[in-house]
């Protein structure tokens, strides 16, 4: 594991980069050291004909039914 720090958006970051993939939170908690509540998970969600990307912190989950209405977009492609 190599960890590489730097600055988004003003806002100091911590990536951790594995040899190999982590295909769970935990695994990625487990191999980094790090609690859950402090990894962080990309997520590809589908909205219709649209998708999404999420971030969400290692230990809370997405709604599964959630509604476009109540997802906050940043940006746009």
């Amino acid at each position: 594991m190599r960890l590489r720090r730097d600055t988004v958006m003003g806002v100091p970051i911590e990536i951790l980069e594995f040899e190999h993939g982590v295909e769970t939170v935990e695994r990625a908690a487990r191999e980094s050291g790090e609690p859950v509540s402090r990894i962080v998970k990309t997520i590809l969600l589908r909205v219709g004909d649209e998708y999404a990307v999420a971030i969400v912190r290692g230990d809370r989950r997405i709604n599964d039914d959630c509604q476009p209405s109540s997802l906050l977009v940043v940006g746009g492609f």
